[in-house]
């Protein structure tokens, strides 16, 4: 009798890794490595939003050698990696405090580094301790957590999509200053597919962005928004 599939909740999730030892990953095989980290992922989504969950982990993976990278610098001039840690965090904190550069650029707690999150095991938590562990590193690094618009500020996007780049910035505003929402920033914005574009419109309506301008067309070829002012920050959401 042949031996059956597995099913998506025994899917064994324990991915094939290129050797240690191996100096150089072409991308072929980058490629098929990051398919097959999505297939496991994504479980039932469907194959176009692999990027949702591909891409956010990449970026961790990112943070955390950086981290990693200047931890060890820090190492050797302390000495000690209990002492070093104890020190990163400190510093870290103090520097949230006081407004001024930490000593090293990310801070990833110990339990949220990524052989923690690598080597945790598939018990049906793992989704849960990721987003655990993407929130707690937002919060110890302000930066991380998005444009923090000022009043009377500018916000464009050339390829807006349904608007989500620019809504949630404006609405970050009237959270933070919910007495001067007259001074909440102005959104602009172009799409050049025209369903995605109505939906822009609809999602600026719903939040009551009345003076939010979207325009249709191609950016690259005909920036409608571009020609005509200046802009605070500029959100490109290009996939």
């Amino acid at each position: 009798m042949p031996n059956k599939k597995p099913t998506p909740d025994t899917f064994q999730t324990t991915l094939p890794l290129p050797l240690e030892n191996e100096e150089h990953l072409d991308i072929s095989t980058l490629e098929n490595w990051l398919w097959d980290a999505a297939c496991v992922i994504r479980g039932a989504t469907d194959a176009p939003k692999f990027k949702d969950f591909i891409l956010p982990l990449i970026f961790y993976k990112r943070l955390s050698d950086v981290f990693d990278d200047e931890f060890a610098k820090q190492v050797e001039e302390f000495g000690n990696e209990e002492l070093t840690r104890d020190i990163i965090k400190a510093d870290h904190e103090d520097a949230l405090k006081n407004d001024r550069p930490p000593i090293v650029r990310f801070y990833i707690p110990q339990e949220y580094r990524w052989e923690a999150l690598r080597n945790h095991p598939a018990d049906g938590h793992l989704g849960e301790f990721v987003t655990d562990a993407m929130r707690q590193v937002a919060r110890f690094n302000p930066r991380l957590q998005g444009v923090n618009p000022e009043p009377y500020s500018t916000l464009y996007d050339p390829a807006c999509g349904s608007g989500g780049l620019l809504i949630k910035p404006r609405l970050l505003f009237e959270q933070n200053h919910p007495d001067k929402k007259g001074q909440a920033p102005q959104i602009y914005g172009q799409e050049l597919t025209p369903t995605t574009y109505a939906m822009a419109k609809m999602n600026a309506f719903l939040h009551d962005f009345i003076g939010a301008e979207f325009r249709i067309g191609d950016t690259l070829a005909n920036p409608r928004n571009a020609k005509t002012r200046y802009y605070s920050s500029i959100s490109p959401n290009i996939s």
